[in-house]
């Protein structure tokens, strides 16, 4: 069975969010995620959980990540290397892998240097590798699947980095979200993150779910760490599977020549 997963970013897209949002709406491998990320053999001080949030409106899942280890400007060598060296299983490793080559690729472009020389800041540390591990974690639980991604909110202002103040999206970011629809629903801020951006382009999300008909499975809803002005800040999962009858339906196709 292929399931469709269409992703709905009322608040935004971070890679906690996304972790967050699957883990509601798979409860059965939210266990094994964290069980696997606590045997990846990632640095001492490095912890995470799912937990049970909620706000005004929702209630859902956070995924937060205790980070005690100090660290300065990591290379992507080095974070490449730790990701190798990991004891994720394969699949989960591969992923996280190919997020954080895009990461690399899109930062190697705004700074005009090679990708192998690209040194990630706030992306080197502990707290955003664990946050793509678990990300790829669970793209690999949920198994074959198409997925799809509504308008996302692109926001505003400036955002605080080791760069100093950086237009938002930040540039990175920008690239990433290329051919992505988008919005503006007027609250400033950072809105989809580069682990986030990196992860619908790992997963190559459509814009649309498409015609056909499904049934929705499960939902669940992936809290970010911010609070937002009159809305939730939520990534919002929707599981489809097929509806009786629509694979034999979607399977015979007649084509008429006149």
């Amino acid at each position: 069975m292929v399931r469709h997963i269409h992703l709905d970013p009322v608040g935004g897209v971070a890679g906690d969010m996304f972790a967050a949002a699957l883990a509601d709406a798979f409860p059965e491998a939210a266990a094994a995620m964290s069980k696997a990320l606590s045997r990846a053999g990632f640095q001492r001080g490095v912890s995470c959980r799912v937990v049970a949030h909620r706000d005004h409106a929702l209630t859902g899942k956070r995924f937060d990540v205790a980070d005690k280890v100090s660290h300065d400007h990591t290379p992507y060598r080095a974070v490449r290397t730790r990701l190798e060296k990991s004891r994720l299983p394969d699949g989960a490793r591969k992923r996280a892998l190919a997020i954080y080559a895009l990461l690399a690729e899109v930062e190697g472009k705004v700074h005009g240097i090679a990708t192998e020389k690209v040194t990630f800041h706030e992306l080197g540390g502990w707290d955003s590798i664990v946050d793509v591990s678990a990300a790829a974690l669970m793209i690999e639980a949920v198994g074959p699947a198409t997925w799809s991604v509504g308008p996302l909110p692109l926001g505003s202002g400036r955002a605080r980095s080791a760069h100093g103040l950086l237009p938002v999206p930040a540039p990175a970011t920008a690239l990433l979200l290329k051919g992505f629809a988008t919005m503006d629903d007027g609250i400033p801020g950072e809105r989809v993150t580069p682990t986030g951006a990196a992860i619908l382009k790992h997963l190559q999300c459509a814009g649309g779910m498409g015609g056909m008909p499904r049934r929705l499975a499960a939902t669940g809803i992936g809290f970010g760490t911010r609070t937002l002005p009159g809305i939730s800040n939520v990534l919002r999962a929707l599981v489809f599977e097929e509806a009786a009858g629509t694979a034999e339906w979607d399977s015979d196709r007649v084509a008429q020549i006149e």
